[in-house]
């Protein structure tokens, strides 16, 4: 299910990805795991992350940065 936005995508997924686990706020992280969970979001269609600066000081923000041109719109 997606949902249509103007001036951005034609479509974002109604639903969505909370990037907070892709910090250490949890605890240490596996760099290349979190880009496989960006990449099973993608395969599934999930195009909204949820992400904000405070998540493990940036973290996230960075990792989704670094995976970021698959979720560019065609």
């Amino acid at each position: 299910m997606h949902r249509e936005f103007r001036n951005i995508c034609k479509k974002v997924s109604g639903a969505g990805y909370g990037a907070m686990s892709l910090g250490d706020f949890y605890g240490p992280i596996d760099h290349q795991g979190c880009l496989a969970v960006l990449a099973a979001c993608y395969d599934l269609g999930v195009d909204h992350l949820n992400t904000a600066s405070l998540y493990a000081g940036g973290d996230s923000e960075r990792v989704i940065g670094e995976y970021l041109p698959a979720f560019r719109c065609p």
